[in-house]
């Protein structure tokens, strides 16, 4: 039986000239249907995504700047929207990275049983062969010729610095000129603390020092997003663009940087003695990548592009190592 279209939109209300709203987008269809019409509706919606995603990934990965300058042209319904895609990106490699154990064992493992005593053996040997050439060393030496070292040999410093050295584990003295002695005293004792548990967490389980490195990524990769945008919109400011722009293309580039990490990290553990092949293969298609993204979508000159592309990249490596550098001291905190 045919549908009947009804002359409002039954979502918004707004007056209906074909199957969808003009004015909300909702497709007018009775869901009061057979069972077999509404697997079929199923299947069409698959594969129209489906072939929304192919058709995103192959321009994705082969046509750089081609999905914001598609985006900006109107033509967004055939590919898969620029915020969605870096969603799916960022969620399958970071998922990705945790079930294969990208931080591998061989990397992040506490030495074994085994390898301690091999060094406790090997410490103790050494200490033995020390003391027996000590030994030699003293009889072959003259009795009347040995005097008793003077106090001028060691000066007091190395004496109080030899006394600091009492084993413990310290970050070193903090000096913060708005708190008195007591209390940097009490900040003091706080970082130390902290710092002996960071560095017996690391010792016996490096393994949970990287996850917690590795749940800081994901946000301070998404806060750099808007950040890497004006960097874009400083250095092409005269192209009369808006920062939304800009921010597309940080966007897309991004995305593409997480997938192809996550086929890094899904070939890596498969490949065996030819896992540097990836590494390799990415570490020259990334930055070419992002050279042609800002030559595709700004249409400067190549001399130019190659400029602005060396300042954007110095910049975003500094800003990152920064943002690391603070994701680290957070990590340090939180063990």
């Amino acid at each position: 039986m045919r549908e009947s279209i009804p002359d409002q939109c039954q979502n918004c209300g707004a007056t209906l000239h074909g199957e969808y709203c003009a004015q909300c987008g909702q497709r007018q269809r009775d869901m009061r249907r057979f069972l077999l019409a509404l697997i079929n509706e199923a299947f069409e919606d698959v594969f129209q995504f489906d072939s929304r995603a192919w058709r995103t990934s192959f321009s994705l990965w082969f046509k750089p700047g081609f999905l914001t300058r598609e985006y900006f042209a109107g033509r967004r319904v055939r590919y898969v929207p620029p915020l969605r895609l870096y969603v799916i990106t960022s969620l399958a490699f970071f998922l990705t990275l945790s079930l294969v154990n990208f931080f591998s064992d061989e990397r992040l493992q506490a030495p074994s049983t085994t390898e301690l005593e091999l060094t406790t053996e090997a410490g103790a040997s050494g200490e033995k062969i020390i003391h027996e050439v000590g030994e030699g060393a003293a009889e072959s030496v003259d009795p009347s010729a040995a005097e008793a070292p003077s106090n001028d040999a060691y000066p007091a410093d190395a004496a109080d610095e030899t006394d600091k050295d009492d084993g413990d584990f310290s970050i070193g003295e903090v000096s913060l000129p708005f708190l008195n002695e007591a209390q940097t005293q009490h900040v003091q004792a706080i970082l130390d603390a902290q710092a002996e548990k960071a560095e017996k967490i690391f010792r016996e389980d490096p393994q949970q020092f990287a996850d917690v490195m590795l749940d800081l990524v994901p946000p301070i990769a998404f806060l750099l997003l808007p950040v890497f945008a004006l960097l874009l919109k400083i250095m092409y400011i005269f192209r009369r663009m808006y920062y939304t722009e800009h921010l597309v293309l940080a966007v897309h580039n991004q995305s593409f940087l997480y997938s192809a990490l996550l086929m890094y990290a899904l070939l890596t553990p498969l490949l065996g003695a030819y896992s540097s092949w990836p590494e390799i293969v990415l570490g020259l298609y990334i930055p070419i990548y992002m050279l042609l993204s800002l030559k595709a979508v700004y249409q400067q000159s190549w001399l130019l592009t190659w400029f602005k592309f060396i300042i954007l990249t110095l910049t975003y490596m500094t800003l990152l190592g920064l943002a690391m550098m603070l994701a680290a001291i957070v990590g340090f905190l939180t063990l």
